[in-house]
């Protein structure tokens, strides 16, 4: 067994049990104290079997503020001054080394020490007590692997708080919740050794988030946000597992920030909506607001039974599709008087929502903010420069391709215009809404390429001893999707743009245009070829 020592120096032999005092610290090189708590040995030894004095013969020692672990490292039990002067502790002995098996800590130790209730930054009684007896109550329905995380998060909250307990430091309550809600976060991602949230089964996160939703989860976002952002992030990489179900909403816009907060009140009121069982729990993932001039907001809900129960949950999921089926519409009233209107919903089979098990938009409407693919054509439709038949032509969109509508509707010769747009194209295009369909968000999003392309494309540019991308095509065209832009593009992160101009030998009339992923296997060979001769890379004329 590993102890960790504890100086002898409050009278080993007749100490005074629940004196405390600033006394010279090792962990401040004897330069500063900290403050410590005179305890019996049998009291240290009935708390914490890996702590013992460091003289072993004697009765009574100093326990240190430092040998309890604290997420807010070692200066947060720096004495306030030098004083020698010992105070009696005003909390019972065992507060200083918590179990984090009792709830009433908060209560019992934190809030004797600190009064916070009555004002304005509350948080032991308020927070900390209700939300541990709430994982209390929800202890049996983790896993083993669960039920281990949620006993090393109890105790690591309480630890990180052992510091406040010592009446040689002076804390307020703000100073107080505020540090409390940071080691909310530093416990939930690693609360011990080999002991982390992002390990958890998706179902066990889902426990999680259902437990803290309300409040405390309101608590987060207003003061660690970002660390909620990591936390959130794990349960959609834990995707897909089959007692789960992940659903995209497409959100209508309003003058109104959709935050998160705003998310979770939707998800809410959508359960109340379609009649969702008390069996059915729910964790958002969102909102996406890439484009702050967007008219749609996507949303991310992740869907479980907490009895995991499979009927139930397809319940869920079937009540949500007869719902959202084309020509009908979701309006939810939020608790703030507000409305929302769900224009489309889709089943996704993977965290990023590339492949799908169903896809509805609620109405057909086209305009601006919107996604429109190309489908009532053969082939391809022109884009034109202007929103007129006479215009130039500025490219041709082929069908399936999907676009965001950036302007419109313009009437002219018959026809009813919107102008797209394409992070391909170097200027919009207009075309007749007559060859248009109005299609779920998702489908303008750009494709999630993978790493390693990324990688390899990287390695291309950095080869420039041996490799050449040519940044012209044969034809003599200006645009985006040339060898050496394709490169780049990829080695940024992003699909590689495809030619969309006119070409007499060219598939429907003009290059297939949108973007796509870089093959893997294409890009090793031509690394493999730039490690042993010199090579120029180019695109043939005839793209098809």
């Amino acid at each position: 067994m590993q102890f960790t020592a504890v100086h002898s120096q409050c009278d080993s032999r007749r100490g005074t049990e629940g004196t405390t005092q600033c006394v010279s610290s090792i962990y401040f090189h004897e330069t500063k104290q900290e403050p410590a708590v005179c305890l019996k040995k049998s009291t240290i030894n009935s708390l914490a079997r890996h702590i013992a004095c460091r003289d072993r013969s004697a009765d009574y020692c100093w326990y240190y503020c430092s040998l309890t672990p604290n997420r807010g490292g070692i200066s947060t039990c720096q004495c306030d001054s030098d004083n020698s002067k010992s105070i009696q502790s005003v909390v019972p002995l065992h507060c200083y080394i918590p179990s984090g098996k009792s709830c009433s800590w908060y209560r019992e130790c934190l809030e004797t020490r600190i009064p916070c209730e009555s004002t304005n930054y509350k948080y032991a009684i308020t927070y900390a007590e209700k939300y541990c007896e709430l994982y209390e109550q929800n202890y049996a329905s983790f896993s083993l692997q669960g039920k281990t995380w949620v006993d090393a998060v109890r105790k690591c909250l309480q630890e990180g708080l052992v510091y406040a307990l010592f009446p040689k430091k002076t804390v307020s309550c703000e100073n107080l919740k505020a540090k409390a809600f940071l080691s909310h976060i530093d416990c939930y991602q690693n609360p011990a050794p080999d002991v982390r949230f992002c390990d958890l089964s998706l179902s066990d996160q889902m426990r999680v988030f259902w437990t803290i939703k309300g409040a405390l989860l309101n608590e987060f976002r207003k003061t660690v946000s970002s660390g909620w952002t990591v936390l959130r992030s794990c349960i959609s990489e834990s995707y897909p597992q089959k007692s789960e179900k992940l659903v995209m909403l497409e959100i209508e816009s309003t003058n109104n920030l959709i935050t998160e907060e705003k998310v979770e009140n939707i998800t809410k009121h959508l359960s109340r909506v379609l009649g969702w069982s008390q069996d059915i729990m729910y964790a958002f993932a969102g909102p996406d607001i890439s484009d702050s001039q967007a008219k749609s907001v996507s949303i991310k809900i992740f869907i479980s039974s907490q009895s995991k129960s499979q009927l139930r949950l397809d319940e869920a999921i079937n009540s949500l599709i007869q719902k959202a089926m084309p020509g009908t519409s979701i309006v939810l009233t939020l608790d703030d008087g507000s409305t929302v209107k769900i224009i489309a919903v889709t089943g996704c089979n993977d965290p990023q929502c590339m492949s799908t098990s169903f896809a509805f938009r609620t109405n057909d409407d086209l305009r601006k903010g919107l996604c429109a693919c190309v489908t009532k054509v053969s082939t391809a439709v022109n884009g034109r420069k202007q929103a007129t038949t006479s215009s130039e032509i500025g490219g041709r969109l082929r069908k399936g391709s999907c676009y965001k509508i950036v302007d419109g509707p313009s009437n002219n010769d018959d026809y009813t215009w919107h102008q797209l747009t394409h992070y391909c194209w170097t200027e919009n295009l207009w075309v007749a809404n007559s060859y248009l369909e109005a299609s779920l968000l998702s489908y303008c999003n750009e494709p999630i390429c993978p790493e390693r392309s990324k990688s390899l494309a990287c390695q291309i540019i950095n080869n420039t001893q041996n490799i050449t991308l040519r940044d012209y095509h044969p034809s003599g065209v200006i645009d985006e999707a040339n060898p050496r832009q394709n490169i780049i593009d990829t080695c940024s992160g992003h699909a590689a743009c495809r030619s969309m101009y006119n070409c007499t030998e060219c598939a429907y009339l003009g290059a297939p245009g949108g973007y796509i992923c870089l093959q893997e296997n294409m890009l090793t060979y031509i690394n493999e070829l730039g490690k042993t001769i010199g090579i120029e890379v180019q695109i043939p004329r005839m793209q098809t």
